[in-house]
């Protein structure tokens, strides 16, 4: 559980909407929980990782916090992620960037 005094994530909220360029800026900055999130491309370079939530919306999850590797995210797998919402304005996209490796969790309610 978290330490007493830890921020709560705001959730309930879909990659239609935080991981929109024009409908996510009031998510910047803002620490977010997202569930039901399938690995849909774990090759996307520069330590991102492509899911799609269960509207079919895409959100990339950086590695900006610390440091994991792609690779070992299985394409098709369910997780959960708990994130600062960021902007890349150099590749015109919206990040989740979680703060460590709790933040990354195993989901089951991906179907």
């Amino acid at each position: 559980s978290a330490p007493a005094g830890a921020p709560t994530p705001l959730s309930g909220v879909d990659a239609s909407l935080v991981g929109s360029i024009a409908n996510g800026e009031p998510y910047e900055g803002v620490l977010m929980s997202m569930d039901n999130l399938v690995v849909t491309n774990n090759a996307v370079g520069f330590g991102q990782v492509e899911f799609q939530d269960t509207s079919g919306d895409i959100i990339i999850m950086d590695d900006d916090a610390f440091t994991y590797t792609a690779a070992n995210f299985a394409m098709g797998t369910c997780h959960r992620v708990v994130g600062v919402m960021n902007v890349q304005l150099n590749a015109d996209i919206r990040t989740i960037n979680p703060r460590s490796a709790a933040d990354i969790t195993t989901a089951n309610n991906c179907n």
